[in-house]
């Protein structure tokens, strides 16, 4: 089977696995960075919301010689599993003084995103799109986020510029900046130190390389965007910053003053970054971005 007959014969067979009372489509759903994933949608009588399953990588285990009959069972495991978040009620997201101080933002590459910011208000942002959305934290979910649409705006009677105000106010409140040596964030993943704030303390890189994100190392190369945080990063640093877009959840940042090469061969190293070792929907960008400490800007 091609990828579409798979797909279709997933649809058809979940639908008879489950029998009646069920309803199975297919949905096409497009990424960050123009990725195009294809889901299987299943809704059940008396529940409004519906979980999408992906079986693009389904699709690759049946290439690599899985059982067809194991993927369904697979996919209505998935299906069982989601249910108990299905419970949720999310009436309260059509209001807008429930959700207003969790809208966030984030950003994305524009060129890469066009499709899916013909349909998001958005604000751009050099080679970027800064885009928004509600950060969800519920008992049975956990952590989540919901992109907004422009529907969204046009059910809270708000614009572009309101969603943006209170992103401006949520984002460093909801996800706290965390910048560190590269050093300290290897010993941290390896469990030999804890997390260290290289803007709170004395602590130094050896390799002049350091790590910003947030506490929630999710979308954390937002931090860009908070208020006077680069400022204070160059002060401390006593230098203007190289800031390199290792993924929409982080940025390396590098003083200019230990650098001694020229910054094409950071971006020839961004580059190859990007298409040899991020998954494609977390790529930010191929540029590398200054900061400067006298003027007190970013630019490319």
């Amino acid at each position: 089977m091609n990828h579409e007959e798979f797909f279709n014969y997933v649809k058809s067979s979940v639908s008879k696995f489950l029998g009646e009372g069920y309803s199975v489509s297919l949905n096409k759903v497009f990424k960050n960075n123009g990725l195009e994933l294809t889901g299987i949608v299943i809704t059940e009588e008396g529940i409004t919301a519906a979980p999408t399953i992906y079986l693009n990588d389904f699709y690759k285990e049946y290439r690599a010689g899985k059982a067809p009959g194991q993927i369904i069972n697979e996919v209505v495991s998935i299906y069982e599993e989601s249910r108990c978040r299905l419970e949720m009620d999310f009436s309260f997201f059509a209001d807008y003084d429930k959700i207003k101080n969790h809208i966030l933002y984030k950003v994305l590459n524009w060129k890469a995103n066009k499709r899916i910011l013909e349909d998001v208000p958005h604000k751009t942002y050099m080679d970027l799109a800064i885009v928004f959305y509600v950060l969800i934290d519920n008992d049975i979910i956990g952590n989540g986020s919901v992109l907004i649409h422009n529907n969204h705006m046009q059910l809270w009677h708000v614009d572009t510029d309101e969603i943006y105000e209170m992103a401006v106010k949520n984002t460093p409140r909801l996800m706290p900046y965390r910048f560190s040596s590269m050093e300290n964030v290897v010993e941290e993943i390896f469990g030999t130190q804890k997390a260290v704030d290289s803007l709170e303390s004395d602590e130094k890189s050896n390799y002049d390389m350091y790590i910003l994100t947030n506490t929630h190392k999710f979308f954390g190369a937002s931090c860009m965007l908070y208020d006077n945080l680069l400022k204070r990063i160059s002060e401390k640093l006593r230098s203007s910053l190289y800031i390199i877009p290792s993924s929409v959840h982080e940025l390396i940042i590098i003083p200019k003053k230990v650098f001694s090469h020229e910054k094409k061969e950071l971006i020839e190293i961004v580059r190859s970054m990007n298409t040899n070792e991020i998954d494609p929907q977390d790529m930010l960008s191929d540029t590398v971005y200054e900061y400067d400490r006298e003027q007190g800007g970013i630019r490319m």
